[in-house]
């Protein structure tokens, strides 16, 4: 790790091999995610039948493990595709991304109308 500064911003950390500026949003937008996911719904199902608690810890680390190569391995192959499709053709890239973004804020509108129909406010 190593300490520098930027002047304005101030001194801050960075960890040795990884991008300095690069990529802190992405990670920071995952962490969100994976701790807001109705994942731990599935999590909590199987720990209140379980008879032994360190078969329901067992159990929960297990799944997050799982749950952290689903998603280290999805997101790196799409990273993958995407830089190399950047790499090929930079316009067909810039337009990909941005309509998987206007899909994915499509998917999350459809959702919250669909909890606002079931479940509207009193």
């Amino acid at each position: 790790m190593q300490w520098h500064c930027h002047g304005v911003d101030g001194a801050h950390l960075h960890v040795a091999g990884l991008p300095a500026h690069q990529g802190r949003r992405a990670l920071l937008v995952g962490l969100l995610h994976g701790t807001a996911g109705s994942a731990a719904l599935l999590v909590l199902a199987p720990l209140a039948s379980a008879a032994n608690p360190w078969l329901g810890m067992s159990y929960l680390v297990l799944f997050a493990l799982g749950v952290l190569a689903a998603m280290l391995a999805f997101g790196g192959v799409l990273g993958a595709g995407f830089r190399h499709l950047r790499g090929q053709r930079a316009g067909v890239a810039s337009g990909l991304r941005i309509l998987v973004a206007l899909a994915a804020m499509a998917f999350g509108v459809s959702l919250l109308r669909r909890l606002m129909v079931t479940h509207p406010s009193p």
